[in-house]
């Protein structure tokens, strides 16, 4: 901007300048208001500066902006992408009845005429003043262009402090509740936790009872409550501190997922179980076939579970449970077991039946059987990785499909040099994804999912 206005002696000449052209032979009548407000506000074309030295252009015009009159407020509620250059802008600045806009200057008291075709520094907050045509009033508004302060789109790992204590751990399964990870893993014979509020300092959870050296994976989050089937014994809790018994006439051998309004067990025998009151009570669950070669495709080890929303329906979650069979007694597999469950949990809802997956060992697109399989509900899929056979760290797999088909991706991939003889276990939720590997703690995040 280059035309600087010390006082406002050059405003009050343009307005007399202006009456002045018109010839005294002429009778026209210039009417002068009192009117001082600004109606609508949008940009010109913007640049957006990539990670990669690029450039981009952006249309500022589909970027709306609110005008907020009670507080003479302008300010865009969708921020402009990562990388936008605010230093140099031109906007459009509509006043009611011919108002004349100036900019106060940002290092000094005076001010600047606004032409729509000057730039503009919106680093800082900038204040429009606008003076009515009558020159009897003046309001000033402060504009403000929102620019998103990181990369939406961009997935991105984030080292936390290692803790001494989890990586003592033999074993360790994560959970998330209220936003945060909790660990839970077996130590001298006994099963231990540890929960955080910011990912970097940790605190041991007091369960008011000694846990047996195999709870650690008996432990499960339903929306933001907490379970872990000790022995026999059910207990759960509201914010980790906090452990109640839950009164369950009977519980399965193992507690091996949950979803929005169901907790799935697992008994001794392999047969899956379903409660849909907190652990209270336990059903046994629905296959789409009961013969047992049909069953015989439930894997018993390695079991993770993920659940998303269903598609096209309210109320109902897509289950995916992934695993394998006994090493023993089946040592040909190649492939993991895959099954799924449709749950309805509105009102009058169904609590559905589970259904394998069938799938050949030839099959270039089936999850390969994996040690410790972690399952991520994410983004736009469901991921897995775990342990190869020669022990070191799966690539990232995901499946769009529901669990049909499985492909190598990198757009989320792991950390760099994780050693996999490590305990390691992992967990999602909205845009985050926490990742423990021995004692070395990262949280992954893809912005947009939390917008």
């Amino acid at each position: 901007m280059t035309r600087t206005i010390h006082t406002l002696c050059g405003l009050i000449t343009a307005l007399l300048l202006t009456a002045s052209c018109i010839s005294s032979e002429e009778t026209t009548t210039i009417l002068q208001y009192n009117d001082a407000a600004i109606v609508s506000f949008s940009l010109g074309n913007l640049k957006q500066h990539n990670d990669d030295g690029t450039t981009t252009n952006i249309a500022g015009s589909t970027y709306k902006f609110h005008i907020d009159q009670s507080n003479r407020r302008i300010y865009n509620t969708d921020s402009l992408p990562y990388g936008t250059d605010k230093s140099r802008v031109t906007c459009t600045a509509t006043t009611l009845n011919n108002g004349v806009i100036v900019i106060k200057n940002t290092d000094d008291s005076d001010v600047t005429l606004y032409s729509s075709t000057d730039s503009i520094d919106f680093t800082t907050e900038r204040e429009f003043i606008v003076y009515s045509s009558s020159m009897a009033r003046n309001s000033v508004y402060t504009v403000e262009i929102n620019v998103h302060q990181e990369d939406v789109d961009k997935f991105s790992w984030t080292q936390k402090n290692s803790s001494s204590e989890i990586s003592a751990l033999a074993n360790i399964n994560v959970v998330l509740a209220g936003g945060w990870p909790f660990v839970f893993g077996e130590n001298n014979g006994q099963t231990v936790g540890y929960a955080t509020s910011d990912g970097n300092n940790w605190q041991t959870i007091d369960f008011g009872q000694v846990l047996q050296a195999d709870a650690w994976q008996n432990a499960v989050a339903r929306n933001d409550t907490l379970f872990i089937l000790n022995g026999n014994s059910l207990l759960s809790s509201a914010d980790g501190q906090q452990w109640q018994t839950v009164n369950s006439a009977s519980n399965p051998s193992r507690l091996i997922g949950a979803s929005t309004a169901e907790l799935y067990g697992q008994d001794a025998a392999g047969a899956l179980s379903v409660s849909r009151d907190g652990g209270l009570s336990w059903l046994s669950e629905q296959y789409d076939e009961q013969d047992a070669e049909y069953l015989g495709q439930l894997p018993t080890e390695n079991i993770a579970l993920a659940t998303t929303k269903a598609a096209m329906a309210d109320s109902t979650d897509y289950v995916l449970m992934v695993g394998s069979r006994s090493a023993i007694s089946y040592p040909n597999d190649t492939i993991a077991m895959v099954w799924r469950k449709i749950t309805d949990y509105s009102r009058y809802g169904q609590r559905g039946q589970w259904v394998y997956m069938e799938r050949t060992d030839n099959n270039a697109k089936a999850l390969p059987l994996l040690g410790n399989t972690q399952l991520l509900s994410y983004a736009d899929g469901i991921m897995a990785f775990g342990r190869t056979g020669n022990g070191s760290l799966s690539a990232m797999y995901q499946t769009r499909d529901g669990g049909i088909t499985w492909r190598k991706i990198t757009t989320y991939s792991l950390p760099t040099g994780l050693d996999g003889a490590k305990p390691f276990a992992a967990a999602s939720k909205g845009a985050d994804i926490w990742l423990v590997v021995g004692g070395d703690i990262w949280h992954g995040r893809l912005p947009r999912l939390s917008e």
